[in-house]
């Protein structure tokens, strides 16, 4: 567990782990001694309050964004239903088509690149398991 903690709280900075994983190390081995039954009776609530906080924080975050969510996936599905176009022979995929689809990539809050692949690579994958 010291080595995860100190492995996340050094991401950035890789030079920071052994300092970080010495000090973890040390608390770790200083809170030993208090004894099993003082530390499960001081962390467990404390863990679990801090658990509800976290569960607090993001109900209040989702609704604060609520908005921001739907706009985004009402921009996918349009995105999906233009893209459709290309690869149905039934429907035409005119240039407004594309210039919309690329649009709607530049408005998307993930980088255009990525969310524009990833929905055709979805609508691929949906049409090569239709054909099997």
């Amino acid at each position: 567990m010291f080595y995860a903690l100190a492995k996340r709280f050094s991401s950035n900075k890789p030079k920071r782990f052994y300092p970080i994983m010495i000090v973890t190390v040390a608390v770790g081995y200083g809170l030993s001694f208090m004894g099993f039954k003082e530390l499960v009776s001081i962390m467990y609530p404390l863990l679990g309050y801090i658990g509800f906080l976290m569960l607090i924080i993001l109900a209040l975050a989702w609704i604060k964004e609520r908005t921001n969510i739907k706009s985004e996936k009402y921009l996918r599905r349009k995105m999906i239903r233009l893209i459709s176009k290309k690869y149905d022979d039934e429907q035409e995929y005119t240039k407004k088509d594309k210039e919309k689809f690329n649009q709607l990539g530049e408005d998307s809050i993930v980088d255009a690149q990525n969310i524009k692949s990833d929905i055709k690579e979805l609508l691929k994958d949906e049409l090569s398991e239709n054909n099997k």
